[in-house]
């Protein structure tokens, strides 16, 4: 190919890429070069600029596509120097701020209420005990936050009091403990109804939301949240000096402002507004707070002065603001971020970069239509179809297309189709963090997205570093490849000016600037928990910024899929496009995710005051079984029930009809005790190795299978089980309580030789397996079983030969059976055999008999099943959970959608039971909390996100490491005091025990030490394993098979 490179950057870049260039093309310009190159050339090239660039870097490069013109192919550096079309700007000029008529009116109250707030939000601290603290040595507790004695200070002053006597209000405990100061005709307990309620939450909640456990329907309490005393001691109550006069009278022109604009819309009918309003202003408040905080004050603050804050000079803490240049800072910063959130919030130009257009064409690619991935061009055409004749509706996506038929590439598709940007941006959001580097490095590969263009973030250095070396020891050798960044790989690109100081790292910068971002939920669900204040913000700003795909939305537990609701909903408040996938997307999971997008659309609208209209959105069902189809008309309830149901029942049929990959038959468990239930496995395995292997050498065949256990004690006991019962197999046992290093080295051989789609042809090259395959003498059968938790369930592109599935759910065996027969796709329409067994009973109903509980919940942790619900679970016997036939069953997504599964219809029940609480209506027409109108006071307590966690932070977990000694080895606890925190030697509370000899993909603690130094991560980083634990648990290690607590 033949490019042109044109370079528009400053300062010390010119000569830094003026080197670079000269050593690739021809200089035929002052800032142009020209070369014949190949692909690999330029990707060194690409490379080595990224390696160098800085904020002054700007070089384009365009290629000669051969349809005289020159297409831009990316940028490295700023690429605001370059048009999308790669034109350069022959002058510049800024855009003054629009003039308020031509601002709507909602953000003008959206920009009053966040500098009202401001300019109160700290008057607490001009109590004498404040600045006593401030000027202490040690910190102290306060009795009674300065956040809340702002709130009862403005409201003594509004109500005409001096500031002397507006004081005195804190020696009511009446008035102290009084969250809402409103009148008693409201009907029931409704968030903030007025302008001035508005600003007395946002002054309130700026550092926390309050406290509550009385549940919808009540005011939360400001008693242990904001109020931790009834007697106020007398420093509290007295002001330390008089408050400003400028500062008073600059509220009450602002809070004029403010009534005049809003005074009319007061009363219950009203909160949706004032709640969306909240949702910025609050943002904006506590994004100005921060960044003004951070700042240092350039001037000597007078000692007698009342401060703000203070900071660290040389290791001596001194005060830093003085409070009052401090509130007027923070209302003029608040005040123009609440006008350019606002400006985000309505979909303008948000000076991001967005996705490069050699990027963009690389990912509308369509796909071969002579591959099993051609449904997605049928679904490309639609939504194409569909956004030309509707450029500014956002759309709800739902892509239900089957196991390894493309939905994460199809969802990245969709994402670039709908965007309503001439760049698009878009997050992907995954559950597991393994998940998100494979997902990242399948995007960037199969889809040729540019590296500049994409960021990954995880949250794990080690977990970073390890998949790097595994991807650079399988890949040609590259020199000059970026050294990946910890934690986040990706380029940050330029932010706006405005945002700059609120992300102080690379790493922050990375998350907010990436174009695509693949990443765990668990940084993007904060932007649906308000109570987490900064990372709050931060999540906020990109889930404004891009669409976000939702990718195996199912794969949560129902209180964590509540907080995944959230971001749907702020995702709708918001107008991004949202695209949620799974192959088992149940009825009730939909519908939830239906009411979420829903009430997103009425905050928007009553925003703008359209509560009257019908929201303008669309919903498109895409899967690789039936046409696209979109609802333009945007769907209530009951007719987006009707609507999913008959995509469902027609999915149902053309599954019916589908040849069967996965054929299962059912393990009885006699008798139902520990023991029976390891038979059954025992039986299950042996059946399916003689119905499933295949020859690998003469007199010698194979299989490689996979038991599913629910627990990682089950697991490992399981896995001793199988290895002393069949001398001819070699067992591994593949869950989350492991050696990192150990953990690695299973995915990293696993990775390799599941991969399947084209044969076997790994497997026979592999040395290691044509070892242990001739070490087995005695036998003509050689097994490779892998017993794993559900961390193999999402996710991993594996395809074994066969599977033994401990049930848990419906989801969780569609979700196995998903791992059998993916790449191979062998069809058992005509073969009498079998790949599937599923035991009769799991191993907690078991132990639940042996305890004389048959009843007591088995489908738990995971599993949905509530204590008193096994009627409902038919006594949890899967004869009678699922719907065989001949006692076979094939099974497929129908399993998990209701095709007659009463073990399905009990999961959706139970889930269905615990998410309408807050996102459905229950039998008597009552609304969830989150979607209820009006707004639930409740909300603003950090109570009903607490209680719906994305990640359970009530169970305990310690940090463990092992340090090889010669032979033998000591364990290692991270412990925290008041001390400070270190590694303490600790061999009471982890124990050995020996591994089996035909243990297979175990390590000895010298070998994870070696592979730690080849992989170029230190062993205290390596040997590390976080441990779940309950009480005072102790632990057992087998070098065979990993970690477990101790019963």
């Amino acid at each position: 190919m033949h490019i042109v490179l044109i370079s528009e950057c400053t300062r010390r870049s010119i000569s830094k890429t003026r080197k670079i260039l000269d050593s690739y093309a021809i200089r035929v310009g002052v800032r142009t070069w020209m070369t014949p190159i190949t692909s690999e050339g330029l990707a060194e090239l690409h490379a080595a600029l990224r390696k160098t660039a800085t904020r002054n870097t700007a070089v384009a490069c365009y290629q000669n596509d051969g349809r005289r013109r020159m297409r831009l192919l990316w940028v490295v550096g700023a690429r605001g120097k370059f048009a999308a079309n790669g034109a350069v700007a022959v002058h510049t000029s800024r855009c003054s701020k629009p003039r308020n008529k031509e601002t709507p009116v909602w953000l003008r109250c959206v920009c009053l209420l966040a500098q009202v707030a401001a300019l109160v939000h700290d008057l607490g601290k001009y109590s004498r005990h404040f600045q006593q603290k401030l000027r202490a040595s040690q910190r102290q507790r306060d009795d009674v936050r300065h956040e809340w004695i702002s709130v009862c200070l403005l409201r003594e002053l509004r109500q005409g009091k001096s500031w002397q006597e507006a004081w005195r209000v804190l020696c009511n405990p009446e008035a102290l403990a009084r969250t809402m100061d409103r009148p008693h005709s409201y009907k029931r307990c409704c968030a903030p109804a007025t302008a001035s309620e508005a600003v007395e939450f946002l002054v309130a909640s700026h550092h926390r939301l309050f406290a509550g456990d009385k549940g919808g329907g009540h005011v939360p309490s400001v008693r242990d949240s904001h109020v931790r005393s009834d007697a106020v001691p007398q420093e509290y109550c007295q002001p330390h000096e008089a408050l400003p006069e400028d500062i008073w009278k600059k509220y009450q022109g602002l809070a004029s402002k403010l009534e005049k604009l809003a005074g009319a819309w007061q009363g219950e009918r009203y909160t949706l507004f004032w709640w969306a309003c909240l949702i910025l202003a609050r943002a904006s408040l506590i994004f100005a707070d921060h960044t003004v905080s951070a700042m240092e004050y350039p001037a000597c603050l007078n000692h007698g002065a009342s401060a703000a804050n203070t900071r660290f000079v040389e290791g001596v803490r001194q005060l830093n603001q003085p409070l009052s240049w401090h509130l007027h800072t923070v209302t003029h910063v608040a005040a123009s971020t609440a006008w350019r959130m606002g400006q985000l919030a309505q979909g303008k130009d948000s000076l991001l970069e967005g996705l490069q257009e050699a990027s963009v064409v690389s990912i509308l690619d369509p796909a071969d239509e002579a591959s099993r991935f051609h449904w997605q061009n049928r679904a490309a055409d639609a939504l194409s179809r569909w956004r030309l004749e509707n450029p500014e509706i956002p759309c709800l996506v739902f892509n239900m297309a089957g196991t390894g038929s493309g939905k994460t590439r199809m969802n990245l598709r969709a994402a670039c189709i709908l965007s309503r940007q001439s760049a698009p941006r878009c997050s992907i959001a995954l559950n597991l963090r393994s998940l998100t580097l494979q997902t990242g490095r399948s995007l960037q590969d199969d889809l040729g997205i540019l590296p500049a263009d994409m960021a990954t973030v995880i949250g794990d250095g080690v977990t970073q570093s390890l998949f790097d070396w595994n991807h650079q020891a399988t890949a040609t050798d590259d020199r000059d490849a970026d050294e990946p960044e910890i934690l986040c790989s990706g380029d940050s690109g330029p932010l706006p000016a405005w945002m700059e100081a609120f992300w102080r790292t690379d790493r922050e910068r990375t998350v907010l600037g990436a174009p695509l971002l693949v990443s765990t939920i668990d940084f993007l669900e904060a932007a649906g928990c308000p109570q987490r204040q900064g990372h709050h913000v931060k999540a906020l700003l990109r889930l404004m910024t891009a669409d976000l795909v939702l990718d195996e939305i199912d794969s949560y537990d129902p209180e964590a899929f509540v907080a995944v609701l959230r971001l749907v909903q702020l995702g709708a408040f918001f107008g991004r496009n949202i695209i949620c996938s799974s192959a088992t997307l149940s009825q009730v999971t939909a519908e939830a995710i239906h009411a979420a997008w829903v009430s997103g659309q009425h905050l928007r609208q009553h925003l703008a005051q359209q509560s009257g209209s019908t929201p303008q959105f669309s919903i498109a069902f895409i899967d690789d079984c039936l046409a696209p189809n979109l609802l333009e008309a945007a769907p209530d309830a009951a007719t987006f029930a009707q609507a999913y149901t008959c995509r469902m029942q027609d999915m149902m049929t053309h599954l019916r009809r589908s040849p069967c990959q996965r054929r299962a038959f059912l393990q009885p468990v006699e008798p139902t005790t520990s023991q029976g239930f390891h038979n059954g496995v025992l039986k299950a395995v042996q059946r399916l190795h003689q119905e499933n292997a295949w020859e690998f050498a003469p007199d010698k065949r194979i299989s490689f299978g996979l038991v599913r256990m629910a627990h990682i004690n089950d697991a490992i006991a399981t896995a001793r089980s199988l290895a002393d019962s069949l001398s001819c197999a070699h067992v591994a046992c593949y869950h989350a309580g492991d050696w990192r290093i150990s953990r690695f080295h299973k995915e990293r051989r696993l990775d390799f030789l599941l991969t399947r789609k084209r044969g076997n042809s790994r497997i026979f090259s592999d040395k290691e397996i044509r070892t242990l395959v001739a070490r087995v003498a005695d036998s003509q059968d050689v097994l490779f079983i892998v017993v794993a938790t559900p961390v193999e369930e999402v996710g991993r592109d594996h395809d074994f030969d066969w599977a033994v599935i401990e049930p848990s759910s419906a989801q969780s065996i569609v979700q196995v059976a998903g791992r059998v027969n993916r790449h191979r796709m062998v069809c058992y329409d005509h073969i009498p055999a079998h790949n599937i067994a599923i035991l009769q009973y799991n191993l907690r109903h078991c132990k639940n008999c042996e305890q004389g509980n048959p009843d007591h919940p088995a489908f738990v942790s995971p599993g949905y099943e509530k204590k008193g619900a096994a009627a409902a679970y038919a006594r949890h016997d899967l004869a009678n959970l699922l719907p065989w036939q001949e006692e076979t069953l094939c099974i497929d997504a129908r399993l998990r959608l209701g095709g007659g599964s009463c073990f399905a219809n009990a999961d959706d029940k139970a889930i269905g039971e615990r998410v309408t609480p807050y996102f459905g209506v229950d039998r008597d027409g009552n609304e969830g909390l989150f979607i209820q109108t009006p707004v639930d006071a409740f909300r603003m307590a950090s109570t009903p996100y607490e209680q719906t966690p994305l990640r359970d932070r009530s169970v305990r977990k310690q940090l463990w490491r092992i340090q090889p000694e010669g032979s033998s080895w000591t364990y290692f606890e991270w412990k925290t005091d008041s001390q400070g925190a270190g590694w303490v030697r600790n061999e009471h509370e982890m124990s050995a025990e020996k591994a089996p000899p035909n243990a297979w993909l175990s390590l000895e603690p010298s070998e994870m030490e070696t592979l730690c130094h080849e992989a170029g991560i230190s062993p205290e980083e390596g040997l590390q394993a976080e441990l779940t634990s309950y009480d005072s648990d102790t632990f057992i290690y087998n070098p065979g098979f990993g970690i477990r607590r101790k019963i």
